[in-house]
């Protein structure tokens, strides 16, 4: 569940509702795109985080952390 209430806050962060003004306003799927990227860039992030020089516990973290992420991925693709 924890990975649902992530995805949910991340596309409600970035959808701005009840905006009236135009030129500020976002639709829903404008907010879930602007989601996917940021989850995306934080995935690639930690990816290179991910070194040969890094203790194996260090990067079995990341890869928990990449996990995490994508899982958070899979809920905001299941919100469009």
């Amino acid at each position: 569940m924890k990975e649902k209430e992530k995805a949910k806050e991340l596309v409600d962060r970035f959808y701005f509702n009840g905006i009236k003004d135009k030129e500020y306003s976002m639709q829903y799927e404008d907010g879930v795109k602007c989601a996917l990227i940021c989850v995306d860039e934080k995935i690639a992030s930690a990816i290179r985080i991910k070194h040969p020089m890094n203790t194996d516990r260090m990067n079995r973290r990341v890869d928990r952390i990449v996990d995490e992420l994508k899982k958070v991925k899979q809920e905001i693709n299941k919100l469009q």
